[in-house]
């Protein structure tokens, strides 16, 4: 993920809104110091984290499709169910996302 995008997604939303950097790490789930790291290009969300932050910011993300280059199209979502499963997977305990696992395991055999 090309880091200049995510630092001025972030910059231009401190900028627009009155979250503070904090509180958008405690929203996604991420500490401060992480997003600071994005915000200096020293690392990269993953995909998932990104989505997320782009809802909260509202962000379309559609409009980095021709921004970003192509990679691993195998894991592009489909639909808003394939988007749903991925939340309330991210969201789930580590015991539950385990039980999905297995679930996933077994019909895969």
């Amino acid at each position: 993920m090309e880091n200049d995008i995510v630092s001025k997604i972030i910059d231009l939303s401190l900028e627009m809104t009155d979250m503070k950097t904090a509180e958008i790490a405690d929203i996604i789930g991420v500490k401060p110091r992480q997003i600071n790291r994005w915000r200096n290009g020293t690392a990269s969300p993953d995909i998932f984290t990104f989505l997320r932050l782009c809802e909260l910011l509202k962000v379309d993300v559609n409009k980095f499709c021709e921004i970003l280059p192509r990679a691993n199209t195998e894991i592009i979502l489909h639909n808003r169910e394939e988007v749903a499963l991925l939340k309330y997977y991210r969201c789930a305990s580590k015991k539950e996302q385990e039980k999905i696992d297995t679930i996933i395991s077994v019909l895969n055999k």
